[in-house]
């Protein structure tokens, strides 16, 4: 927060003269809180810096007076960050505060606030900020780029002597006037090098004459930042610089590099009295390689060059160029930074070179375009980019390709003869030692294949017999092949046939399987059980039916006839049994079960016809009733008219004339002969029904007989048949009653047909 700052140079005045005055005043007006916080003594910026993380974590009540080294708001993706430093006569500090102060360098300033550990080094988080006036800047530490590394000199205001190779600003060509002059609103970002180590100056306000800062040799004074990561690593140093008076010109730069001479690349880091170019130099060559990174290869007469921090339209191989850009050590050969490109016609196409390997340390392949016959020793692909491992003479060197998508790998064989044709780059690590040889392909174009291995030749030759066999194993199975579709066929219309003599079949026939779950049902299944195919599928036949045995009782385990058919295989018949349907209702059914078996004659399930036979049972039913209530009917009058005859017959009544009594004699054996056969009938219908009781007991054979002979002599006499008996005596068991009535049917029916 600020209290006070001057908005005219009058009130700046009058604040200058009564400072004295109002600084008591102030102090006397302030709340409580302020007062106490200004009890706090002065801090020396020095003793922040040699607070540690912990201490500085602790947040310590601090308060500062200083004069303002930089004041600025730095804008980026991530938002807007101001940025305060301040320093006195023992040190510099960043202020962290929460909006613009806006203040500028030389303001004299007071800052209360407490300790903080920062994100590298420690800082004053502002609770408090008090303008007091303007002050001269203290005295820059003229100080060696290297002394920076490290971040010892953070937040210190310094003076660093190097040549700008690079600005943020809008430069239309080399020598040129910008046409409508800098930004005022953005601030500059430079690219400066110092004793050969990089550094980021900004420059909050630039002017007209930042243009003039490109390649010049400068003396900058500005405020150190450190750059860290996020582990709080010391990463690289910048300048914080708010004006362009800070920055002295002392030798400027080339208004025109391009209008310099052209240098070979072979002599840009040769010997020379001087020293190496610390400007821009000048070459002309080809574009080898262009890398999505920015990085580029380039080639003329005499050798190779990589071309780093390249910005502006994209560039294709072969493309002739004009490059300027400053001399740089690379790993093996020397590179150039910060380059700018001019495309030009190319006068003369650069070959690629046949790859020795045993010169490659003489330097005269690197960065140069190449071409190496070898022997595929390994390759693979990742991420879209793929790479080869070539041998030749014993070195492997390894060819890379950014952009395979559209590249087969599958044609090159491990052993193969191939040839690449790339820019060759030696890898090399901390000890200076060679780590690798890499030749960077520029399109799948730059792969050949001169001769497959002799293993893949002989591979594709088993190959060509193999499909050459296959050809002709396929000729001769064609006529095979037209007979398995005929038989397919006929199995088709076949099964057509068996579906439709199911489905057209009024019994139900279930195929069961080992386990007795059901396999498949016609349609008559499911209208008789009332249930849909799905509840049939895969069902066990006794769940769904329930059955119970004529006597109404539930089968004991494993004694259910279609278990028995599953179990030994023989065909099962039963006439009566009560099964259950879909709905829970029973009914009578009668059914056959006949076992299935496979071709080898092995039992797999059975085969069970089904069918309803309620409507049979009550019509038997009801014939029964029928017979039995008509007998029973019939018995009645007859046993009153067999005894109404049989008095007549006998004379007691009176004697009636001959031929009378004939008549009344025929009628009454007739009448004999009626009530025998109602008994014969009913006799039947026990049979039949299950009604018959048989009471066993002791007899003695030869008195049933003679029963039976005395209770038929009267039907002998008439009918003058002499009956005789011839019959051993002997006791057997049985039912007297049912005994006499086989002999007098016997005896009767013998009578009836003697001659």
């Amino acid at each position: 927060m600020i209290l006070r700052r001057p908005v005219a140079p009058l009130v700046l005045a009058l604040g200058w003269l009564l400072l004295p005055c109002w600084t008591v005043s102030a102090e006397a007006q302030r709340p409580a809180a302020h007062r106490a916080a200004a009890a706090v003594p002065l801090t020396p910026i020095a003793k922040i810096h040699q607070m540690t993380r912990a201490q500085a974590m602790r947040h310590v009540p601090l308060r500062i007076r200083g004069v303002v080294t930089y004041s600025g708001v730095i804008h980026d993706g991530g938002g807007s960050f101001p940025m305060l430093f301040v320093q006195d006569a023992s040190a510099g500090v960043y202020v962290r505060v929460d909006s613009d102060p806006h203040l500028q360098a030389g303001d004299f300033v007071e800052v209360d606030g407490i300790s903080d550990p920062g994100d590298y080094a420690p800082v004053i988080m502002a609770e408090r900020l008090i303008h007091l006036g303007r002050a001269p800047l203290p005295t820059p530490l003229r100080v060696p780029a290297g002394k920076l590394l490290g971040g010892a000199l953070d937040s210190q205001y310094v003076e660093l002597r190097g040549i700008i190779r690079a600005s943020g600003q809008p430069y239309p060509s080399f020598g040129g006037a910008m046409a409508n002059g800098p930004n005022p609103t953005r601030e500059t970002v430079a690219s400066m090098v110092s004793d050969g180590y990089p550094i980021l100056v900004r420059l909050e306000h630039p002017d007209r004459s930042t243009y003039k800062l490109l390649d010049a040799e400068v003396t900058v004074r500005g405020v150190v930042a450190s750059v860290f990561t996020r582990q709080r690593q010391w990463h690289g140093s910048a300048l914080f610089v708010e004006n362009a008076s800070q920055i002295t010109i002392n030798h400027p730069g080339l208004r025109h590099p391009f209008r310099q001479p052209v240098r070979s690349i072979a002599q840009l880091m040769q010997y020379r009295p001087g020293g190496p170019p610390r400007h821009l130099v000048h070459v002309r060559g080809e574009i080898t390689l262009a890398q999505a990174s920015g990085r580029l290869y380039m080639q003329d007469a005499s050798g190779g060059i990589i071309l780093r921090n390249y910005h502006g339209p994209t560039l294709r191989a072969g493309q002739g160029v004009d490059v300027v850009g400053y001399i740089e050590p690379g790993d093996f050969s020397p590179t150039l930074a910060e380059v700018r490109v001019r495309p030009r016609p190319a006068q003369h196409p650069v070959q690629p070179r046949p790859l020795h390997l045993r010169h490659v340390l003489d330097g005269q392949y690197d960065a140069c375009l190449v071409t190496l016959q070898g022997r595929l020793v390994g390759e693979g692909a990742d991420k879209g980019a793929l790479w080869l491992d070539i041998a030749n003479g014993g070195t492997v060197v390894r060819a890379q390709l950014q952009s395979a998508q559209r590249f087969d790998i599958r044609h090159l064989d491990s052993g193969a003869q191939v040839s690449v044709t790339g820019v060759f780059h030696m890898e090399f690590n901390r000890q200076n030692e060679v780590s690798g040889m890499l030749i960077l392909l520029r399109s799948p174009r730059d792969i050949s294949l001169i001769r497959h291995s002799a293993q893949y030749q002989v591979r594709q030759a088993l190959y060509t017999l193999l499909w050459l066999l296959l050809a002709g194993l396929l000729l001769a199975l064609l006529p095979l092949r037209r007979k398995l579709r005929q038989q397919r066929r006929a199995l088709r219309e076949l099964q057509k046939q068996q579906k439709l003599v199911l489905d057209s079949a009024d019994d139900a026939l279930i195929g069961l399987n080992f386990e007795g779950r059901i396999t498949f049902a016609n349609p008559a299944a499911s209208r008789l059980l009332q249930r849909h195919a799905q509840e049939l599928s895969s069902a066990p036949l006794k769940d769904l039916l329930a059955p119970l045995d004529e006597s109404g009782q539930a089968y004991a385990e494993n004694a259910w006839p279609v278990h028995r058919t599953l179990t030994f295989g023989d065909s099962r018949q039963v006439a009566y049994e009560l099964v259950r349907r879909g709905d829970g209702t029973r009914f009578a059914a009668e059914y056959t079960s006949t076992p299935l078996r496979d071709d080898d004659g092995r039992l797999v399930g059975a085969l069970v016809s089904l069918r309803d036979v309620s409507r049979r049972f009550e019509v038997d039913r009801i014939k029964a009733e029928f017979v039995s209530m008509v007998s029973h009917e019939l018995r009645t009058p007859l046993t009153s008219i067999r005894g109404s005859l049989g008095l007549l017959a006998s004379g007691r009544l009176g004697t009636l004339p001959g031929q009378g009594q004939r008549m009344i004699e025929i009628a009454s054996g007739n009448t004999e002969r009626l009530m025998s056969l109602v008994n014969d009938i009913l006799d039947f219908e026990r049979l039949h029904s299950g009604q018959v009781r048989m009471n066993p007991q002791t007899c003695e054979s030869a008195r049933i007989v003679r029963t039976a002979l005395e209770s038929m002599s009267g039907m002998a006499l008439q009918a003058g048949v002499q009956i005789q008996s011839e019959a051993e005596d002997f006791t057997v068991t049985a039912d007297p009653n049912r005994l006499l009535q086989v002999l007098s049917n016997l005896i009767n029916n013998a009578i009836k047909f003697s001659p």
